[in-house]
């Protein structure tokens, strides 16, 4: 079921050449017709508004760009097709029922989607409640862990991200510690893919769960920086309401403002809901 990420850029290209238009009518007051072009080809990263007016004009639908990847947690294509449903649309209390269904239990054949399995229990357990139990949740990550690969996966970062968080909340200073380097060990030699900036974004909330808020700012800027590089926009409205709050808690008002600015800017382009912590 994993498929491959498009780009931003490949998606205006698909979109013009299926509507048989020219970069030069594209960009008509818009943008260089050389710009468009760099766009296209991923060697220029549009900022929001040149995104929103190139959406616009080609008729996209923001609601459908979701890069993100998703992981199969079984053989058959349906229920990996309702998995990413459930997830995309946020929908973690049916993605629980879904879950926990013996049919999509028995579908499980091999290590990776056993470790996929319990990664999205542990997800859909914490967000489907007000009040998760911490400890259950750890559990399930831990079994998610024991069927991981010897190689250090995205999926098994994620893994260790989600736990460094879920100790953080806890206030397990020690674990999260622990889990927060094995999670980030060496990520900057990872080959990117689009939920590389799914850890930035966790180890940036995880160290603003623990006060360390210099490091979250520079987890998250990071972030930005890599997907960026590789024209992915995932997360961006998160990341910035998250700098907005550390600039806040750090009476930068500008900074604040700004990251504010750049949170609504995203969150209503992609629908992207935010999470909003505590602070």
């Amino acid at each position: 079921m994993k498929r491959m990420a498009e780009t931003l850029g490949s998606i205006l290209k698909r979109a013009r050449m299926a509507r048989h238009l020219t970069q030069q009518v594209v960009a008509d007051d818009i943008c260089s017709q050389p710009m468009l072009s760099a766009i296209e080809n991923g060697r220029y990263t549009p900022n929001a508004d040149l995104l929103i007016a190139l959406c616009q004009r080609l008729g996209i639908d923001l609601n459908s760009l979701q890069l993100a990847d998703n992981y199969a947690v079984g053989t058959a294509t349906q229920f990996n097709q309702t998995v990413e449903k459930l997830c995309n649309q946020h929908q973690y209390t049916d993605l629980l029922k879904f879950l926990k269904q013996d049919d999509v239990i028995s579908a499980i054949q091999s290590d990776t989607q056993t470790q996929a399995y319990y990664y999205y229990l542990s997800v859909a357990t914490f967000q489907a409640s007000d009040s998760p139990d911490l400890a259950q949740i750890k559990q399930i990550l831990k079994l998610a862990l024991a069927s991981a690969p010897e190689s250090q996966s995205i999926l098994t970062r994620l893994i260790q991200i989600t736990l460094a968080l879920v100790s953080a909340l806890g206030r397990h200073a020690d674990q999260t510690t622990k889990w927060l380097a094995k999670a980030t060990e060496q990520i900057d030699q990872t080959p990117f893919e689009p939920n590389v900036t799914v850890i930035y974004y966790l180890s940036a909330l995880t160290q603003f769960n623990l006060g360390q808020d210099v490091k979250s700012a520079a987890s998250a800027a990071r972030g930005l920086e890599v997907a960026a590089a590789h024209d992915s926009h995932y997360l961006f409205a998160n990341v910035y309401y998250l700098l907005a709050i550390l600039a806040h808690r750090n009476d930068q008002a500008d900074k604040q403002q700004l990251a504010e600015q750049r949170s609504v800017t995203f969150s209503e382009l992609f629908k992207e809901p935010v999470y909003k912590p505590d602070h």
